[in-house]
């Protein structure tokens, strides 16, 4: 048995407000979004493994298509949407049975929904042309032809929706992940700042895994966390980092085609950096790992906070932060 100097240092590092302490909550959150999410996607590639397999395509086929890529899209769209089903399944539980809260409480306020997504599309939208521009002005990106050169008009337009379907469900998977549920209970247990550091850090690591990954990628993602951090504490809802995480992202790849985070991904444009510029350009990863994404996003912060200012002139008054969402 343990002595009461002992259970109360155990009480102390375990519970806080009669409830599991909300930094064991994000670390048990994080751990079981990772091995759900990966327990449920191996199933279903061992089930398109299977399914290949009975249609005479050889192993060595399947195992490349699956670890070498370029995997089907609609293979990716199943795994996407079966990993953002993972989400909404474990946030709900940790979130009513752990937290003692709603759901719409992480950030699903229907208060300024529509001004938020407008403006965060339009942020994302910005910022990434702004970023091709650029580039291409000073020669630093090659433009090869257009996509309608080599394909269908209707291919190319199939194609660039199931890229929206694609980022629009892997953006709001993760800012439900990391800004909607990871950093309230980071902040309930460390305080703002120090939760805006750690949970973007965080973030900025669940990147390592990504092709052609480097030391300043990871740094500039995890300011992109810090970006999507502030949106989400300015707005007091999930809707705009949503809503600039999905345009970031859709606008990178599927329009411009440039990389996304070390994804290809076929887009309206044929593009290709030049060699010799990565440090700019972010090379075969993409603007996240060059000098180019990083002023985009310091950017991204100082038109967020001209955002908040106008709102908060029009509202007369100051958005509530998630963490004080009744």
């Amino acid at each position: 048995m343990p002595s009461p100097h002992m259970r109360q240092v155990l009480h102390r590092i375990f519970i806080k407000d009669r409830r599991l302490h909300p930094l064991w909550r994000a670390s048990f959150y994080l751990s079981a979004y990772v091995l759900v999410t990966l327990v449920v996607q191996i199933a279903a590639l061992s089930l398109y493994m299977l399914y290949s397999l009975s249609k005479g395509v050889t192993p060595l086929a399947v195992g490349q298509a699956i670890l070498g890529g370029p995997s089907p899209t609609w293979l990716e769209l199943v795994l996407t949407g079966l990993g953002f089903l993972v989400v909404l399944v474990l946030t709900y539980l940790f979130r009513r049975f752990l937290d003692g809260k709603d759901f719409v409480t992480l950030g699903f306020r229907r208060q300024r929904l529509l001004l938020d997504t407008a403006f965060g599309l339009a942020l994302g939208f910005v910022l990434m042309a702004g970023i091709f521009f650029v580039e291409w002005g000073l020669g630093l990106l090659a433009v090869e032809h257009q996509v309608w050169d080599e394909r269908a008009i209707i291919k190319a337009v199939g194609d660039v929706s199931l890229a929206l379907l694609f980022f629009a469900i892997a953006g709001a998977n993760e800012e439900i992940v990391f800004r909607g549920y990871v950093l309230p209970n980071l902040t309930e247990g460390m305080g703002r700042v120090a939760a805006v550091i750690v949970s973007s850090l965080v973030f900025g690591v669940f990147h390592v895994w990504n092709p052609n990954v480097s030391f300043i990628a990871i740094v500039n993602i995890s300011l992109a966390g810090v970006v999507f951090a502030y949106a989400y504490l300015l707005s007091g809802n999930l809707w705009l980092p949503m809503a600039l995480h999905f345009s970031w992202n859709f606008f990178q790849g599927a329009v411009f085609s440039l990389p996304v985070s070390g994804i290809v991904v076929r887009g309206l444009l044929e593009t290709h950096p030049r060699p010799g510029a990565d440090w700019i350009t972010g090379g075969a990863f993409g603007p996240e790992a060059g000098l180019s994404g990083l002023v985009a996003l310091l950017l991204a912060g100082v038109f967020l906070w001209l955002w908040s200012r106008t709102a908060v002139r029009h509202q007369g008054g100051e958005a509530h932060p998630p963490g004080e969402q009744q």
